[in-house]
């Protein structure tokens, strides 16, 4: 399915979503891959080939080169090689969703499943959900694991935890949220958008300062 792209009117930070239809084969013949990389997704499993190759392909059609210059730090956050610009990626279900911005971003995109309830007591609190509550959210747990992934991938380190380290802090309306991070050092603010899409979550995080 052809490319959605949300624009954000801040800091050149632009949402790319892919609903994906097409299989393995289709997303290879596009990338200019090595004989020896060849060889090697070949012998992944289809899901594990189809969420590699996802991601490289939709770098090549937003930087226009191919294959990608991409490369993850030492963290497993992925940046465009000699670029200051931020990026983040997210895969759920049939989607793929891709953010860059001139500031520090995340995103998440998650399909919803009644089985979150099961686990909310490791994500978020009553505190939490109170917020959203009284603003007639709906889908409120996906939309705080999906807040918190976004912060997560944003912040870009490990040892972090989900529940006590992240919160949302505020909720403006259905679509803008604000969260923040306890370092041990400080407290890292953001600001969240929740972008509608049937079916699933999507919000990504920016940082500003």
């Amino acid at each position: 399915m052809p490319l959605v792209t949300y624009y954000s009117d801040t800091h050149n930070t632009q949402v790319f979503l892919w609903h994906i239809v097409e299989d393995y084969q289709y997303f290879s013949s596009k990338l200019s891959l090595s004989q020896t990389l060849t060889q090697e997704l070949e012998q992944m499993i289809p899901k594990r080939r189809l969420e590699w190759i996802l991601p490289r392909y939709m770098l090549t059609v937003i930087a226009g080169t191919n294959p990608p210059v991409y490369q993850k730090d030492k963290h497993g956050k992925p940046h465009l090689k000699d670029s200051t610009t931020s990026i983040s990626i997210s895969h759920s279900g049939q989607y793929l969703a891709l953010i860059k911005s001139d500031v520090s971003c995340g995103i998440d995109v998650q399909k919803l499943t009644k089985s979150i309830h099961s686990i909310r007591h490791k994500f978020t609190d009553d505190k939490e959900l109170e917020l959203f509550t009284s603003r007639k959210v709906p889908t409120p747990l996906h939309i705080i694991w999906s807040s918190k992934e976004a912060i997560f991938k944003c912040y870009g380190r490990r040892k972090v935890s989900i529940k006590s380290d992240i919160a949302i802090t505020a909720v403006k309306n259905n679509r803008e949220l604000k969260g923040s991070l306890q370092t041990p050092e400080s407290v890292l603010h953001y600001d969240l958008f929740n972008i509608p899409l049937n079916g699933y979550t999507l919000v990504y995080a920016l940082k500003y300062h």
